[in-house]
């Protein structure tokens, strides 16, 4: 059976990187080359957004936020992609852009994040710029300079700090899914094996179910089966009902149509239909 791509959906969304409860109160300093990669790499937790400094999903960030203090300048979000050996690499960064000073400044993004990956400010001129605050030794910032941190084989940062970057981004869990593979087995049961992208919910069955969705209200070929999933590739299995089993045993064969949903944990669901033929 070909492979079956889905486009993913509307998604909930996470955050990750600082609370911005804090006021900017520090700056970096003037950046070796003029602009520097200074990103999260710890936070205590109640300077935390709510959902950590890493990403716990694999998705895309839409919206970014920072918070300036009195002396702003450019500054660009950039995805940094944690490796083996204490060494970085960029995952990506947003055009540059001009926060407002004394403010949470806000905006739209598209930018692509793997689950583990931490964000950072690319910044922060000659003179520096007040997207930072002081804060506990539980807190690590990581410095990449001369920057920006750039995507290749891995950099060390120049070294760490105490001090919050105030940044934090908004991710959708992707829910994008493949089918690899479809098998009918002698008993009636159809199972599908599912390449996911996230940790999430994976269910198969009639597509006129409640449970995968529909409004119900009509009879039912196919009876759900449900599983719990993380990323990587996954089995779910439905069975015919009685129903169903009556007709074969009439007909000796069905053609049935069969829904597999995907619902990543913070997002919303995606789905795909196919038919597939019953033999008694």
């Amino acid at each position: 059976m070909p492979l079956l791509a889905l486009p993913a959906t509307a998604q909930g969304t996470v955050t990750i990187g600082s609370s911005l409860q804090r006021a900017a109160n520090a700056s970096t300093g003037g950046c070796v080359g003029g602009t520097c990669t200074l990103a999260i790499g710890a936070l205590d937790l109640d300077r935390q957004a709510s959902d950590g400094v890493s990403s716990p999903v694999n998705g895309t960030i839409t919206t970014w936020r920072i918070r300036t203090g009195s002396t702003p300048g450019p500054a660009a979000l950039r995805v940094v992609h944690p490796l083996a050996g204490g060494l970085y690499t960029s995952g990506g960064a947003t055009a540059q852009v001009t926060p407002t000073a004394d403010a949470i400044s806000t905006y739209t993004a598209q930018l692509p994040i793997q689950q583990g990956d931490l964000i950072g400010v690319d910044c922060c001129g000659a003179s520096g710029a007040t997207f930072f605050a002081t804060s506990t030794p539980q807190t690590t910032r990581l410095d990449f300079e001369p920057g920006p941190l750039v995507a290749g084989p891995g950099t060390a940062p120049v070294g760490s700090d105490n001090f919050e970057v105030l940044l934090n981004a908004d991710i959708e869990p992707t829910s994008a899914f493949t089918v690899t593979k479809v098998r009918r087995k002698k008993s009636g049961a159809i199972s599908a094996t599912v390449q996911v992208p996230n940790s999430g919910t994976l269910a198969a069955g009639d597509p006129h179910d409640y449970a995968l969705g529909a409004p119900g209200g009509k009879a039912l070929l196919l009876r759900p089966g449900v599983a719990d999933v993380s990323p990587g590739s996954v089995t779910v299995t439905t069975r015919p009902t009685q129903r169903a089993r009556d007709i074969l045993a009439r007909r000796g064969r069905l053609k049935v149509r069969v829904k597999v949903l995907f619902t990543p944990n913070g997002g919303l669901p995606a789905s795909r239909t196919f038919k597939v033929k019953l033999k008694a």
